[in-house]
């Protein structure tokens, strides 16, 4: 009897550790979705922002008013330091 008894209690243990892992599983998945999720954002904001400082750095090269500039002077471009 004193046997079961242990058995019993050993098992009542085992099943609560194991809820309390798997509460504590799912919250930290949970989180690393919510993390993913937002490293996605930042990336396609930072890639957008990127393509519009490059076409804006394309026009601006390819303008007729910079067609007689050298390399040197389409680098120093206000638009260029500022990436």
């Amino acid at each position: 009897m004193a046997f079961d008894k242990k058995i019993a209690e050993l098992h009542n243990k085992i099943d609560c550790c194991y809820n309390d892992l798997t509460v504590k599983f799912e919250a930290l998945n949970s989180k690393i979705k919510y993390v993913e999720s937002l490293l996605r954002s930042i990336l396609s904001n930072f890639q957008e922002k990127q393509f519009k400082i490059l076409r804006t750095m394309l026009l601006q090269i390819l303008s007729p008013s910079t067609k007689k500039m050298s390399l040197h002077q389409v680098i120093r471009l206000p638009i260029l330091r500022t990436v």
